[in-house]
């Protein structure tokens, strides 16, 4: 049950963040810092941290979340791609949360390297859509 609650309570954090962020941030560059930059810190930190106080796999919570975006973005998006996209990236970024964490015995380094790793994942996204509608 508590595995449930870590994904529940990360996706609504996550959820409304991504909200906040769409709705009031009217300039360009300022919405391309809050999703390219904040928004790794918060959402790699908010499945994390829900993990350890739910006490439940790390690992499985940052899947959850990766699951219910899949979801959303198949049925939103009709995109396969997207689907699948968002289901590796948020398990890769849970990965490497656990194994920098088992190596270094630091959570917070773990946190921190996930946060880097999805910094450059939406970097490199960002560029690439921009590359496609130029």
């Amino acid at each position: 049950m508590n595995f449930f609650k870590s994904i529940i309570v990360s996706f609504f954090v996550i959820y409304f963040y991504n909200k906040f962020v769409l709705k009031f941030s009217v300039v360009n560059k300022e919405k391309i810092f809050l999703i390219e930059f904040l928004a790794p810190l918060i959402e790699e930190s908010t499945k994390t941290t829900m993990a350890i106080i739910f006490n439940t796999p790390i690992l499985l919570t940052h899947v959850g979340i990766g699951v219910i975006e899949a979801i959303r973005d198949y049925i939103f998006l009709r995109s396969l791609g997207g689907a699948l996209s968002s289901l590796a990236g948020h398990t890769f970024f849970g990965f490497i949360t656990v194994l920098v964490y088992i190596v270094t015995d630091y959570l917070i380094i773990g946190i921190g390297v996930s946060v880097l790793a999805h910094i450059s994942w939406n970097f490199f996204i960002i560029k690439v859509s921009q590359t496609k509608n130029s």
